[in-house]
């Protein structure tokens, strides 16, 4: 078995940060507004009971709906399936999204003759280092970009968190989060905040540039809110992963559409049993189940945890103010009354590790199953895949009738419907790649990412390897660990135990940033599987070339103990132990077991927020009001570019003979639309340097050249004015990447036909001017193919109300068929932005020529459109 998928960093990285004023040429030695350091110590959330609602709504609220009507700027949360509009207290950026973000927002600021956000707003630089060189080199590579990042922050009213410092998330909760807050960030992982009671959504960097430089409030979909009744406690051994794991396995099973973009609300007494850093590790992963974000309450846990982080101002004004906090009694007496659904689950019960297997975070089954449901698909599926085809296509009744017959061999505790999904994503891969063959043998694992890199994952880590050290056990492949901050680093750096395991290479340590999860750096082996606690793992997003893997999602000390053990095969249901061997080849049973004072790790604080003399090595404060006209923010023209000058037009009334340019199945990512990976990353400032990632993953699978439907869509461009593409379930689900809407809306791909879109995804592509639908009969998506030629009439004529289009498709035969679909314009004010060609062309024409940058007027206005 090959034990070479991850290569060790060139060098032992360190806990150091990158001050660019120090550290690269050319860089400006920006002013601190030190007083900053008191905005970030005395911010605090709106509450409830000081809102204009306190003495109007008389009914029981749920936490969720505390912190909506606090912040309310429009619209009406009571009505379900409508919009409102809420006041953010915290925005985030990270460097990958910030770019085209701040491109925008410099333009919005000028148009708008401002000069500082209101808004506390932290951009962190995490993604754009490849771990296998080392942040040295990133910040070589990527001089230009960090000086329009670190320039615009300066002058905008921005907080820059250095490269070195850590992963966004995590950074957020130890230095920014505060319960019964609003956050919104241009990532969708941002809801990682939600394991400190507050609501957040991730959002596209267009969303995040109007309410940073205009100040306006952020659309929230009022989609329905679940509370999950967490009962009983986690057993010894099964640590919070398990409880993210179920619920992307089941929302959308469950809820159907429904659950798309649903809000979970945890309570129970099964939520003693998870802490802090393990809630939102669970909040953080709920978006890659369909989920829109968590909450987990604040409670004494949270003010305890604030504590630590030397934040003890914050902790009091929690204490203070849980009612506020969490939901009202009645809600939990009566909480079938009072959330729009209601789920249970019996964590006592969940006794084995749950796992993702590859290619999506909903392939969930328990560890127990996965050595049986890959000898099915290796044994039964692949040696048959073409009899489950109907003219090139997947034929799932075919794939349903195979597993039915073989599920009570395979399957303890997992719904048919996980295998049959399962099954269709892997029958799909192999006609494209015929040596598909999943394996048995487990070749490396990584520990980290925004999921899984705070303190108690470590810990995990930590407890599996003294357990794998006390018997001696002869380890088969190595396991990578980040710590997702700098703090959490330097306390890692002073403990033997750990750096005892580096020095004898059971553990690599990689520098704290996103890495591997993200496809930058330590790629994924083709043939044999890694075993990761990351939060994705959708096909070709480690970052190989080939754009197939077999990554698994578990929790870290399940990927310990399987990169130990080489198998997963190797796990014994009946004794929950792990079967590996010690150094004289002798098997020894391991148990899953919850770590002692033995692992622990003393927290760190290194930055000072609580003194404006303070310390605070790893951040660089916005200049002062008065100082910030002064600075000039930097661009290079290459790697920080305009967008293109023939970025948006204005949609014709009739779109006509348009090509499909793809059909695909369920779940097509934004990684798909806009890759990512080490040779994208790096480009996210200039659009056109993105644009040939374009389905670059698809062509790749399909055996094609890379730049296949790039190249295919500039010419239909060209020729036709523009294209389509054809989709299953959550079309465009993953990142918060509005590249993924920017690429087709350059590339005139106008229109999107799916079953249904990932929700950030599609608010994207409405503010860029594409136009999305979604089948009124599904089973109409098997009546386009690629090459088929679209007609859509009555542009000039949409309805919000009355959403049904007529779609004319002409098929190579020549033959014609019509099906009705329903756009996604669902208010009078979105018909206005694809009319406009784009939000930001509408807000030109309105905000800044109609209103002369009146936000008051402007709103006004806007509200009347949204018929708030």
């Amino acid at each position: 078995m090959s034990t070479t998928a991850i290569p060790k960093p060139q060098k032992s990285p360190e806990p150091n940060v990158y001050d660019p004023r120090t550290s690269i040429e050319g860089y400006p030695n920006t002013p601190e507004d030190k007083n900053f350091a008191l905005k970030v110590k005395n911010a605090r959330p709106k509450l409830f009971s000081e809102s204009k609602y306190a003495n109007t709504i008389k009914r029981p609220l749920t936490t969720i709906e505390k912190i909506w009507f606090a912040h309310l700027e429009a619209g009406n949360p009571d009505k379900k399936g409508s919009i409102i509009y809420v006041k953010p207290d915290l925005l985030l950026m990270q460097d990958a999204t910030a770019k085209l973000l701040l491109i925008q927002a410099e333009l919005l600021f000028t148009l708008l003759e401002k000069e500082q956000s209101d808004i506390l707003t932290v951009l962190y630089y995490d993604h754009n280092i490849k771990v296998d060189f080392g942040i040295e080199k990133a910040i070589v590579d990527d001089k230009d970009g960090i000086k329009f990042l670190g320039t615009s922050s300066s002058k905008r009213g921005i907080i820059f968190s250095l490269p070195g410092n850590g992963i966004c998330h995590r950074v957020s909760d130890e230095y920014f989060d505060m319960p019964g807050g609003i956050l919104f960030g241009s990532d969708s992982h941002t809801p990682t905040a939600g394991g400190m009671g507050m609501f957040v959504v991730g959002k596209g960097g267009w969303s995040i540039a109007k309410s940073l430089a205009a100040g306006l409030p952020m659309p929230v979909d009022r989609n329905p809110i679940i509370g999950v009744h967490l009962k009983g406690s986690l057993p010894d051994g099964i640590e919070p992963k398990q409880i993210v794991s179920i619920l992307n396995r089941d929302i959308i099973r469950f809820f159907g559409t429904e659950g798309n973009g649903s809000y979970i609300e945890f309570f129970g007494e099964g939520v003693k049993s998870v802490s802090v850093v393990g809630r939102s590790s669970i909040t953080n992963s709920l978006v890659d189940g369909g989920m829109g974000t968590g909450v987990f309450p604040a409670d004494e846990q949270v003010i305890n945890y604030l504590k630590t982080r030397n934040r003890p101002d914050l902790a009091e004004w929690v204490s203070k103010n849980l009612k506020d906090l969490n939901p009202d009694p009645e809600v939990l007496q009566d909480p079938g009354k009072y959330y729009d659904i209601t789920l249970e689950y019996d964590l006592s019960k969940e006794i084995h590790p749950a796992l993702a297997m590859p290619g999506n975070p909903k392939n969930v089954f328990y560890l127990d199953e996965i050595p049986k449901v890959i000898n099915f698909i290796n044994d039964e599926i692949f040696p048959n895949y073409k009899n489950y085809l109907i003219n090139g296509k997947t034929d799932r009744l075919k794939v349903e009738e195979a597993c039915k017959i073989k599920s009570k061999d395979v399957l303890r505790a997992t719904a048919l419907e996980t295998l049959v999904n399962f099954a269709v994503q892997e029958v799909d891969v192999k006609k494209s790649y015929d040596k598909r063959k999943l394996s048995l043998e487990v070749s490396s694992g990584s520990v980290g990412s925004c999921t899984h890199s705070g303190k108690d994952d470590i810990e995990a880590v930590v407890w599996a390897n003294i357990q794998l050290a006390k018997n001696k056990i002869k380890r088969n492949a190595p396991v990578s660990v980040t710590y997702g901050s700098r703090d959490g680093w330097l306390s890692v750096q002073g403990n033997k135990t750990i750096q005892d395991l580096i020095t004898d290479g059971h553990l690599i340590l990689l520098d704290s940033a996103c890495g591997p999860c993200i496809g930058m750096g330590f790629a994924p082996a083709v043939e044999s599987a890694s075993v990761r606690s990351f939060n994705r793992n959708f096909m070709g997003r480690g970052g190989n070339k080939e754009k197939i893997d077999q990554v698994y999602l578990t929790s870290p000390a399940v990927v310990v103990y399987l990169a130990a053990s080489g198998r997963f095969d190797s796990y014994d249901a009946e004794t929950k132990t792990f079967k590996v061997k010690d150094e004289s080849g002798k098997e020894v049973k391991v148990k899953l077991t919850n770590p002692t004072s033995e692992a622990s790790l003393k927290a760190v604080v290194a930055n000072d927020f609580n003194n404006p003399d303070g310390e605070r090595p790893a951040f660089i404060l916005p200049a002062p009001k008065d100082k910030a006209k002064d600075i000039k923010v930097l661009y290079d023209g290459e790697t920080i570019a305009p967008l293109p000058g023939d970025m948006y037009d204005t949609p014709p009334s009739k779109l006509e003979n348009l090509p499909v340019l793809v059909a695909l199945g369920d779940n097509v990512t934004t990684d798909d639309l806009s890759a990512a990976g080490t040779k994208y990353i790096p480009k996210r400032g200039n659009l056109l340097e993105l644009e040939p990632g374009y389905f670059e993953s698809i062509s790749l699978r399909e055996g094609k050249d890379p730049q296949f439907y790039y190249n295919l869509a500039k010419e239909y461009k060209t020729k036709t004015n523009g294209s389509v593409m054809v989709g299953g379930k959550l079309f465009g689900s993953g990142s918060s990447r509005e590249a993924a809407a920017f690429i087709p809306r350059h590339l005139r791909v106008r229109v999107a036909i799916a079953e249904s879109f990932a929700p950030i995804h599609r608010e994207n592509a409405i503010e860029q001017g594409l136009f999305y639908m979604t089948y009124k009969n599904p089973a109409d998506r098997s009546k386009f193919d690629r090459d088929d030629l679209i007609t859509i009439s009555g542009l000039d004529k949409l309805d919000a109300d009355n959403r049904d289009v007529e779609v004319k498709i002409k098929k190579k035969d020549g033959s014609e068929v019509s099906i009705i679909c329903e756009h996604v314009l669902d208010t009078p004010y979105k018909i206005e932005v694809f009319r406009a060609g784009s939000e930001p062309n509408l807000f030109k024409k309105i905000l800044i020529d109609q209103f002369k940058g009146d936000v008051t007027a402007f709103m006004k206005w806007f509200e009347e459109k949204n018929r708030l």
